[in-house]
């Protein structure tokens, strides 16, 4: 009976220290999602405070935003008003609306004209502001201009930043980003010449040696009648005709951003002709692909490849000259 009770008593007591974390646990997981709900509820009100703040900031302040320019021009018209500072680098700014803040232009030229009221400072680098008399600076005018050195008796005077200079590096950088877009997928075509042909899987599959892994030419094998300086296959089409024009998009848009540096048409009319000729090229890249993977040489197309590329030109074409011809100024014959 001892021995039986001494049991009974042993039972009930570890039961009682096992169910006892139980309840622990039960009470920390408790205390743990309402720690979690209260922070989530102060995250909650601090969100809602940060708002209200920055509302009220903006309704006492009336401010609209950063007006910044990087390698573009800025233009305040009349009757506009630009509640925070006005900074251009790289690019100039005409101002013939309200600026409430100060305007700052680096490496551009600034124009105040006759409509435009300035609160703030004006600063220019590079270039002397040309202010209309009938402009309002209520702060100070700080002009900064490179002076080269007299060496003995030869002095060149101010230096200043050529006119279009920094439109040109707008226009550059442009067509830089694109060219690198079109360069890399070129790149990428350079994977489709190392695949095995079929005849190589064959000869692998039959157990022969792997001398030869991938093949530029579609249609018949490597080496086969090639132009002059390039080789490319004058029979079969040839990867590497769309390999060669892809890594050199960059090249080509460069060149392209250079011719239209002497074109007179504004930035914005500028910038759609590198996007259309950038377009195109990016076309006719797709076209010689295609052409390449279904066996067409470059120099002997198929009756379907050759509508494509009378097609490419004539759309190349006419983007090019409702670019060219919208932008042009109207003539009014006088009577």
């Amino acid at each position: 009976m001892t021995r039986f009770l001494l049991a009974l008593t042993l039972v009930l007591c570890a039961t009682t220290a096992f169910a006892q974390p139980d309840g622990d646990f039960q009470r920390w997981r408790e205390e743990a999602r309402r720690e979690a709900q209260e922070a989530r509820r102060h995250a909650r009100e601090a969100r809602d405070r940060t708002r209200h703040d920055w509302d009220d900031w903006r309704s006492q302040h009336n401010h609209d935003g950063v007006h910044l320019r990087i390698l573009r021009d800025y233009q305040l018209d009349a009757g506009a008003t630009a509640n925070e500072p006005v900074v251009v680098l790289g690019g100039s700014a005409t101002i013939n609306g309200h600026a409430m803040d100060d305007v700052v232009v680096i490496g551009g030229r600034l124009r105040l004209g006759p409509t435009a009221v300035v609160d703030g400072d004006v600063f220019t680098a590079g270039h002397d502001a040309d202010i209309d008399p009938g402009a309002q600076v209520k702060g100070k005018i700080d002009q900064a201009v490179v002076d080269v050195p007299r060496i003995g008796n030869i002095g060149w005077g101010p230096l200043h930043v050529p006119s279009g200079v920094w439109s040109f590096a707008s226009l550059g950088a442009m067509s830089m980003r694109l060219g690198m877009v079109l360069t890399i997928a070129g790149a990428l075509t350079g994977g489709l010449m190392t695949r095995p042909t079929a005849e190589q899987l064959d000869d692998i599959r039959a157990g022969g040696p792997m001398t030869t892994v991938g093949a530029h030419t579609v249609g018949g094998p490597d080496g086969g009648p090639g132009m002059p300086l390039t080789r490319w296959s004058r029979e079969n089409g040839d990867v590497r005709v769309p390999h060669f024009i892809g890594l050199h998009a960059l090249q080509a848009l460069a060149l392209a951003a250079v011719a239209l540096r002497r074109w007179r048409r504004p930035e914005t009319v500028r910038v759609r002709a590198v996007f259309a000729i950038a377009a195109s090229y990016a076309s006719l890249f797709l076209l010689l692909l295609s052409g390449a993977l279904r066996g067409q040489s470059v120099v002997a197309p198929d009756e379907f490849t050759l509508g494509a590329f009378a097609a490419w030109a004539g759309l190349t074409a006419l983007a090019l000259a409702w670019i060219g011809l919208g932008s042009r100024p109207a003539h009014r014959m006088a009577i």
